[in-house]
């Protein structure tokens, strides 16, 4: 296996980039979060693709990121996070996106940031994850902001970095994990300020 440059643990999965590009997996495959073309699991990396710059390992799903700026989806589906406009899971890789800088993935919620500066979301929604202003999950990447530098995903929760510099968090509020003083779930971004 080649120097690793980055790695990303989903629930009980892993990817593993090396410095050459190419992407590796491990682990459990039950959704074919892998990327293998099939289920089984696999308790050794195996080579699923190349030319990567990242990836992120979700519950039961997985985010590729080429070095073009092509995004690919794979694995479990079922709240739509792979944001091919399906709730379909699928075990090969497939490109959902063009012109994409960077991506989180949360348990069962994506985050999507292109070249441009413009956040998407898709998957899971209960919590108000996505930052549409609802609880309906939504199975294509629907526009959150604009003005994005960088952003992450947790299990039910988001957060973004503005190009200024601003910190904006939304979704599972139960612990005060969004740092906006409640314990209030929020379904739009709101800017926290310390």
């Amino acid at each position: 296996m080649p120097n690793v440059q980055y790695v990303s643990a989903g629930s009980y999965n892993s990817l593993i980039l090396g410095i050459d590009g190419t992407l590796f997996a491990c682990g459990n495959n039950s959704s074919g979060q892998l990327g293998t073309n099939s289920t089984a699991n696999s308790i050794s990396p195996v080579q699923i693709w190349s030319g990567v710059q990242s990836a992120a390992a979700g519950g039961a799903h997985s985010l590729i990121l080429t070095t073009a700026g092509n995004l690919l989806s794979c694995g479990s589906n079922d709240f739509g996070q792979l944001g091919n406009g399906t709730t379909n899971s699928d075990s090969i890789p497939m490109q959902i996106k063009t012109g994409i800088q960077s991506v989180a993935a949360g348990v069962t919620h994506s985050l999507i940031l292109s070249t441009a500066g413009t956040l998407f979301a898709c998957g899971s929604n209960s919590n108000g994850q996505l930052g549409d202003g609802t609880t309906n999950s939504d199975s294509l990447s629907e526009q959150i902001s604009t003005g994005v530098k960088s952003m992450g995903a947790n299990e039910n929760h988001s957060f973004y970095i503005s190009s200024d510099g601003r910190l904006f968090t939304f979704g599972d509020n139960s612990f005060g994990q969004l740092g906006d003083g409640t314990a209030i779930d929020r379904h739009t971004p709101i800017e926290i300020k310390f």
